[in-house]
């Protein structure tokens, strides 16, 4: 059985493969990138701002309170803007990966020897078209949104942050993250062996399919009803039971990322509650503290979730890129004269 390091190297060369097939589209991916980045900052800006009016009020400064009152509701209305433009051009980007992965599969299809389709059955050849490359371009959100704007700004600058208005609070606010996300990559792994799976049954059950459409009158002269039955119903079971595990295993990835937003939090306000008994805080530096840490705890739990999607995204790849890297028909030949009556 193959360990961990190579179950994520070979998930990682898949994922490579897909970004590299839509490399023509990297220019709208840097500006979803670049909007994505501009929205993080701007988010944990708003945060720390908003923190700050805590402060504020306490010292009955009116012109200061005015001051951030105004450049908290400018920002807000930059970052709403900011982030309706980017589900726009985002959405653009997807469906434009979407429709070259669509355009490459249909030349290959047309392309394909014909060995290709006496060992694959054309239902099998559908479902790889159509079910994978509809799972396929959603990858590329995950891949723009959350591994490439989530990870370099909510998390990276925000952990910077947090250090930089406590770095004792944050190291004991923090130090459960790696341990939980150790943990996560673990029940994440199961979810690439279950979707392969459940590819492959998915194609061999839509194959039966179409066998029964394209010979119903075969079926129904030798009374073969029952029989395609049972083969048909045994795929949908072994789909469901991977599915069940699939849904059970995101399950648990949810339940961890849960756990994993509430104790920080609650360990912020205890151990900063302590720090202000001493004087190492102020009240409005804790409530600072707690309004970057949310955004921190969350992109680390969307992070996690974009991982889990890496590893199925993965294995439905795999399969797709079978289909792209099929032998063709060979063009090395001499062309046939057809013979014509004179």
């Amino acid at each position: 059985m193959k360990n961990d390091n190579t179950t994520i190297k070979e998930a990682l060369k898949q994922i490579l493969k897909l970004l590299r097939l839509n490399r023509m589209h990297n220019r709208i991916a840097a500006i979803v990138v670049s909007l994505g980045i501009t929205g993080g900052v701007i988010s944990l800006t708003v945060s720390f701002i908003n923190g700050k009016f805590l402060d504020t009020l306490l010292s009955e400064n009116r012109k200061a309170l005015l001051t951030l009152s105004a450049i908290f509701m400018t920002l807000f209305i930059f970052e709403t803007i900011i982030n309706s433009i980017n589900t726009y051009i985002s959405s653009l980007y997807r469906i434009k990966c979407g429709r070259t992965m669509r355009k490459e599969a249909s030349k290959k299809i047309n392309n394909l020897s014909i060995a290709y389709y006496e060992e694959h059955h054309s239902g099998s050849t559908v479902t790889q078209v159509i079910n994978d490359i509809r799972r396929l371009e959603r990858y590329y959100i995950y891949f723009v949104e959350d591994i490439l704007s989530y990870l370099p700004v909510r998390f990276l600058i925000g952990t910077g942050l947090l250090f930089f208005l406590n770095y004792k609070l944050a190291l004991i606010s923090l130090i459960f993250c790696p341990i939980l996300g150790y943990f996560l990559n673990k029940v994440s792994l199961r979810l690439g062996s279950h979707a392969k799976d459940i590819q492959e049954q998915l194609s061999v059950a839509n194959a039966k399919l179409r066998d029964l459409i394209e010979g119903v009158h075969v079926y129904k002269t030798y009374d073969m009803k029952k029989q395609f039955d049972n083969e048909y119903y045994e795929y949908c079971r072994n789909i469901n039971k991977h599915a069940n595990s699939i849904a059970k295993t995101r399950q648990l990835v949810g339940g961890i990322s849960g756990f994993n937003s509430i104790i920080p939090l609650i360990i912020t306000y205890a151990v900063g509650g302590w720090f202000i008994t001493r004087g190492e805080m102020t009240i409005g530096q804790l409530f600072t503290f707690a309004q970057v840490v949310n955004p921190v705890i969350s992109s680390f739990d969307r992070l996690n979730k974009a991982w889990s999607e890496t590893i199925v995204t993965a294995g439905r790849a795999k399969h797709f890129f079978e289909l792209l890297e099929a032998d063709e028909e060979r063009r090395d030949g001499t062309d046939v004269k057809i013979f014509q009556v004179m």
